[in-house]
């Protein structure tokens, strides 16, 4: 059995227990506030869209005027969303109602509101005109 004579060198091949956890914890200071940001804008997008559609339907059926007797529905774009407002007129009460749908699939519909309100009762005027044409 032959003795080596040169001084004992261990291999170096490979990392240490300490540089593997330096690099871990890097690595996590890193990875950890990033998914943190991505996480919120995967999961915050829906309650932003249906505060969005909320706030929408409120506008339109705030907005309502005489003039929004028109029985077609109206549509339009408004931060993605497809607003639709419709308006029918009854005898002794007006119905309003606002559907908002995304736009990136329209066939969700993500807020629906309704609100009637009473007519008032014709007017001496309006009355007096009705007879006169008659």
């Amino acid at each position: 059995m032959a003795l080596s004579t040169g001084p004992y060198r261990p291999q170096e091949e490979g990392y240490t227990l300490l540089e593997t956890l330096v690099a871990m914890v890097i690595f996590g200071s890193v990875l950890l506030p990033l998914s943190g940001v991505i996480a919120a804008l995967l999961i915050d997008r829906g309650p932003r869209q249906l505060q969005n559609a909320l706030d929408e339907a409120r506008t339109e059926l705030c907005a309502y005027t005489s003039a929004d007797s028109n029985t077609t529905p109206a549509v339009r774009m408004v931060k993605g969303l497809i607003v639709r407002k419709e308006v029918r007129r009854h005898r002794a009460s007006t119905e309003i109602t606002v559907t908002i749908s995304s736009a990136s699939d329209p066939g969700r519909v993500l807020l629906v509101m309704h609100r009637t309100f009473s007519n008032p009762p014709p007017s001496e005027e309006s009355l007096s005109d009705a007879s006169a044409r008659l």
